[in-house]
């Protein structure tokens, strides 16, 4: 899926979460975003 975004200034970020360790980037962004929602329960 691409995503186009023309107004950038209607985007608000609210939280960035940084994570160190190693990661398998063989897995899709939906498996990685998984990953990620279930090590920070989220």
């Amino acid at each position: 899926m691409n995503l186009l975004i023309n107004k950038p200034s209607e985007i608000t970020i609210e939280k960035v979460y940084l994570a160190q360790g190693e990661t398998d980037l063989r897995k899709s962004i939906d498996g990685l975003a998984t990953v990620v929602k279930e090590e920070f329960e989220i």
